[in-house]
């Protein structure tokens, strides 16, 4: 195939890991499938334009996987229209109003694939755009695969609770849920801490977190959560792509959100799925113990944890992307 498909998405620690770990996920989907690939890591809206502007007259496929705040702000419909005339995108775009960047788009002049649990009323959207929306169409790292074989270990004394916050954790959640598990003085016969240290972390926040593995019932595990998957009782969690993959798994969580719009973007998903969560100032030490000692209440539930598998098996949004790939194809050789 001699077109290139190229995939801007998010890259720092601002962002988080999430839009690049999707990126790489579709990279290696996209391989197999053998399709040229151009990655373009961006930051800032300047580069977006920049690149937008290089790509126009390339003629290349274009996926977007840019959907933040500090991006969609510089948005308008004059500058969708000017800058996107020659390509039009396939866009992984978010369920959060403020971060959505298909709004912008007129009718079949991009492909929307919303991947996550969403109250469409709250997105104003063309209908026509639309290649997937819900968590059917959610993008499942294949290296999970292996895993998710494994049989799930019988749960037992003490407990085991994975705390993990993303590559970044830039509002250092991790720190907070640590300090006041330390100051419950819960007994290590009975629960065992497991936390993540995501790779876009500084070197002092992970001297500050790792020297709390000086209690005996606190352990850091890297950035790899995948293989503690089968090993876990529960989780408490940033409310990020995580969320779903804990669920295929059908772990209780708490999801621990930075701000007012990720909890509102998120009631969707809770409704669905029968998870808590809490912004990350509401969190307290009664809180964490509560849900600790009654984390079997907060399990997902069994519907979506089916529904969630489902997608999982079919793999659909990865081939809604692949089945767009092929109609701009067909339009433009």
């Amino acid at each position: 195939m001699n077109n290139k498909i190229s995939i801007i998405y998010l890259k720092g620690d601002y962002f988080g890991g999430g839009h690049e770990a999707r990126t790489k996920i579709i990279e290696r989907f996209m391989k197999r499938k053998k399709y040229k690939l151009n990655l373009i890591p961006i930051s800032n809206f300047a580069q977006l334009s920049e690149n937008i502007l290089i790509l126009n007259k390339k003629n290349n496929i274009l996926i977007l996987d840019i959907s933040h705040q500090k991006i969609v702000s510089k948005f308008n419909k004059k500058f969708v229209k000017e800058s996107f005339n020659e390509i039009q995108p396939i866009i992984i775009d978010d369920v959060n109003r403020k971060s959505n960047i298909s709004k912008f788009f007129e009718k079949n002049k991009c492909k929307i694939l919303i991947p996550y649990v969403c109250d469409e009323k709250n997105l104003s959207l063309k209908k026509e755009n639309i290649i997937g929306i819900g968590e059917s169409f959610f993008i499942f790292d294949d290296k999970l695969y292996d895993y998710f074989l494994l049989s799930k270990k019988e749960s037992s004394v003490p407990k085991k609770i994975l705390l993990t916050f993303g590559q970044s954790d830039p509002q250092k959640i991790t720190l907070k849920i640590l300090e006041a598990i330390k100051s419950l003085k819960l007994k290590d016969n009975e629960y065992n801490f497991l936390f993540s240290i995501g790779k876009l972390f500084d070197n002092d926040y992970k001297e500050k977190l790792k020297s709390f593995t000086e209690e005996k019932n606190i352990k850091c595990i890297g950035s790899n959560i995948y293989k503690y998957f089968n090993q876990i009782d529960f989780a408490i969690s940033a409310s990020g792509l995580t969320k779903y993959e804990m669920v295929l798994f059908g772990i209780p969580q708490l999801l621990i959100h930075t701000d007012i719009d990720q909890k509102k973007a998120s009631l969707a998903f809770e409704k669905k799925s029968g998870l808590k969560s809490y912004i990350k100032e509401e969190i307290n030490d009664k809180i964490i113990k509560e849900f600790i000692i009654k984390y079997q209440e907060n399990k997902p539930n069994e519907d979506f944890v089916k529904s969630i598998r489902n997608s999982y098996k079919k793999s659909n949004g990865l081939n809604q992307i692949n089945v767009s790939i092929k109609n701009i194809l067909k339009r433009i050789t």
